[in-house]
């Protein structure tokens, strides 16, 4: 999935944000010892394109302000139905 990204064959950036979020948590054991997915990832090609990096976090940031707007807003409008409920 990387290689793909890194060769513009894909752009998910979500599927790449998560692979990178869970990187320090999946691991395997090789002579006793645990090798993250971030040691495997360290040398691998998609560190090259600082535009592919670029775009990544915008697009991440752009979501989780989306995410945090619709929060807010379920948030709210609960209240509002809760204080509309609340009337005698």
């Amino acid at each position: 999935m990387l290689t793909l990204f890194v060769h513009e064959q894909d752009s998910d950036y979500k599927i790449i944000y998560a692979i990178l979020e869970s990187s320090q948590n999946i691991y395997y054991v090789l002579n006793k010892r645990k090798q993250f997915l971030s040691q495997v990832l360290n040398d691998h090609g998609i560190w090259m394109d600082t535009n592919i990096w670029a775009d990544c976090i915008d697009v991440v940031i752009s979501a989780k302000i989306e995410q945090s707007r619709l929060r807010m807003e379920r948030k709210r409008n609960s209240h509002v139905r809760v204080s509309l409920s609340s009337d005698p």
